[in-house]
């Protein structure tokens, strides 16, 4: 029988690690859970310990990570004075972790994309904990008069979400041909300017970041140009 999820320790990470790896060479119905226990340098009987099998050990990877991004990103947010600036720093932090760690975004943008009804539900329920957190940022918006008040949450959500997820899935098939950090700047200006009130005022998050815009608009037309993702 599988432990729990909170009797966790070396050897639970040490799985985990080895799965995002597995996963990430061979694809999720290619991988093997006796290469995943070689890999974590455990016996394969000591999987079942942990996991009742692949589809849990893939869940797992995704709850893993989602978590820690959520108590992560939580944190960051609240170090931002503004919405603008809040939204920019969610764009960064969904984009670093997955940039600095190229298997695991293999894993979260494709091998997470399963035909299982029962294994997508699984995921969704996962994910859940992360829209919630964008939902939180785009009330807080409409309520400032910073975000449009006639465009429903969940349709805004779907477009902040939609096109990070997106961003870097183009990145991962790719195989990153382009840093995938360059492209968090533009993918803010982008949502910012679909959901900002006509109204509002820019943002110190914005008045930077279009200076910043500014001087990596002069160096790259210095550049040869560069093929996008």
């Amino acid at each position: 029988m599988a432990r729990r999820s909170g009797e966790k320790g070396e050897k639970y990470e040490a799985i985990l690690n080895a799965a995002i790896k597995v996963f990430a060479e061979a694809g999720y119905h290619g991988a093997q859970v006796s290469r995943i226990a070689r890999e974590a340098g455990v016996a394969d009987g000591t999987i079942y310990l942990y996991f009742s099998g692949k589809a849990d050990l893939l869940v797992s990877v995704f709850r893993s990570y989602l978590i820690r991004h959520v108590e992560r990103l939580r944190a960051a947010l609240a170090e931002e004075p503004d919405v603008p600036a809040k939204l920019r720093r969610l764009v960064w932090e969904h984009f670093q972790p997955l940039s600095e760690h190229y298997e695991l975004a293999v894993v979260t943008q494709v091998e997470l994309r399963q035909a299982d009804p029962a294994l997508r539900g699984r995921i969704n329920e996962i994910l859940r904990s992360y829209l919630d957190v964008i939902d939180g940022l785009i009330e807080e918006g409409k309520a400032a008069g910073i975000f449009r008040r006639d465009i429903e949450t969940h349709l805004m959500r779907k477009m902040i979400f939609g096109t990070l997820d997106e961003t870097v899935t183009s990145w991962v098939m790719a195989r990153r041909r382009r840093d995938l950090m360059m492209l968090a700047d533009p993918v803010f200006r982008l949502l910012y300017t679909g959901l900002k009130a006509p109204e509002a005022e820019p943002g110190g998050a914005e008045r930077d970041e279009r200076s910043g815009a500014e001087r990596r608009s002069q160096d790259e037309d210095r550049r040869p140009h560069e093929a996008d993702v």
